[in-house]
């Protein structure tokens, strides 16, 4: 009984010390996938709101942070198969790779809401519809 016990707690400690040497890559993964959200989305915004700013500086920190993204996903791969974990099938890897893509899209747009929803909040001019402008009789009258 007790040597039984004495495997199951050897276990969940390499368990545990195999899941806290992966959390850097982890925490790679989820702070690239928010840098990527948040520069593309500020990219958007800025080159969509009409004031005089750099696109390149936020469209560029996204851009740092997919490639992080994709170097900390590629990573872990390497690091479950050098830690010889039960081989997953293909259409699993598949189906975990799209939803890690699928939740930094989600991520992207949730981001892109709220900025929608902070212009209109604060009064300034709409994100995605610009103001129509209508030019008066006495302006028109003025060109001829």
């Amino acid at each position: 009984m007790r040597g039984g016990k004495r495997d199951t707690m050897g276990n969940f400690l390499r368990k545990a010390g195999t899941e806290l040497r992966q959390l850097p890559l982890m925490l790679g993964k989820l702070l690239g996938g928010l840098a990527a959200v948040i520069g593309i989305g500020m990219a958007s915004w800025v080159a969509t709101h009409g004031k005089d700013g750099d696109v390149w500086l936020p469209f560029l920190a996204g851009v740092a942070g997919l490639a992080v993204f994709v170097v900390s996903a590629r990573r872990l791969t390497r690091r479950a198969a050098a830690a010889k974990a039960p081989p997953s099938s293909p259409g699993e890897m598949k189906r975990s790779n799209f939803l890690a893509w699928l939740l930094l899209l989600l991520l992207l747009v949730v981001f892109l809401l709220c900025i929608k929803l902070f212009l209109q909040l604060t009064g300034t001019r709409q994100l995605l519809a610009p103001k129509s402008v209508t030019i008066s009789e006495s302006e028109s009258q003025c060109q001829r």
